[in-house]
């Protein structure tokens, strides 16, 4: 068998099939490498185009949230100044109609989190200092409309200084200042997040989205006045 397989060597045909077979196998082997490399170079450019868009998307809504907190903090002046009469009017015995108890709307905008998915390579991106930044954002912007939500929900407790709910008893008054003082309170926390919002966005040196004329949906200024917010019953407006 041993003379068999010599002579099957030294006459060339087993040299041949070698060769072949070493050839065929490195030509598998580099087609498996070139296929895994593109597949890799692929799928990382892919990602780094979805964390090149969720930058972008995060930088647009801080821009946004920007805006919307702004025609809100212009406004607290007046929500602070109506708020103060409805305490007064608690011991003074004063009534009101709905009209004037009912709070401005006062729509504010949202950061959405970074997914998670995305977070590692964002951080390899960008650095870790404005992923901080951007959590931060998404924290204050959530902040600031929670704020707004309580507001709203002790603005809802004057009423009952309409009238039509009858006389205002001990209780009801405390009620009512509890509410007021507590009104007061939110407003104010409303407006130490918009100001934490104004110094991350100076940090990654964003600035609101740029106004595009006759897009009423991206344009929002505050109220001219006091009395427009009151007027109108809300703090915003769609034109300068």
């Amino acid at each position: 068998m041993f003379q068999t397989v010599r002579h099957w060597w030294t006459e060339g045909t087993g040299q041949h099939t070698a060769r072949l077979f070493v050839f065929e196998f490195v030509v598998v082997v580099a087609g498996v490498l070139v296929a895994q490399g593109l597949g890799d170079w692929a799928h990382d450019r892919a990602v780094d185009r979805q964390v090149t868009e969720e930058n972008a998307r995060i930088e647009y809504q801080i821009g946004r949230t920007q805006q919307y907190n702004k025609v809100l903090s212009v406004a607290a002046p007046c929500l602070r100044a109506r708020i103060t009469d409805l305490i007064e009017a608690i011991g003074t015995g004063r009534r009101y109609p709905d009209d004037y108890l009912t709070m401005p709307d006062s729509e504010l905008y949202m950061v959405e989190p970074v997914s998670l998915a995305l977070a590692l390579p964002m951080r390899d991106k960008y650095g870790a200092k404005r992923m901080e930044d951007f959590f931060a954002a998404t924290a204050a912007a959530d902040n600031g409309k929670l704020a707004v939500r309580d507001l709203s929900e002790q603005w809802a407790r004057f009423a009952l200084l309409n009238p039509r709910y009858g006389t205002l008893e001990s209780a009801d008054r405390a009620s009512l200042r509890a509410a007021g003082a507590q009104a007061l309170r939110d407003l104010h926390r409303f407006e130490l997040n918009a100001a934490a919002m104004d110094s991350i966005a100076r940090q990654v040196r964003i600035v609101p989205p740029a106004l595009v004329k006759g897009d009423r949906e991206q344009n929002v200024f505050p109220a001219h006045s006091c009395r427009d917010i009151w007027r109108t019953g809300a703090i915003s407006r769609a034109t300068p």
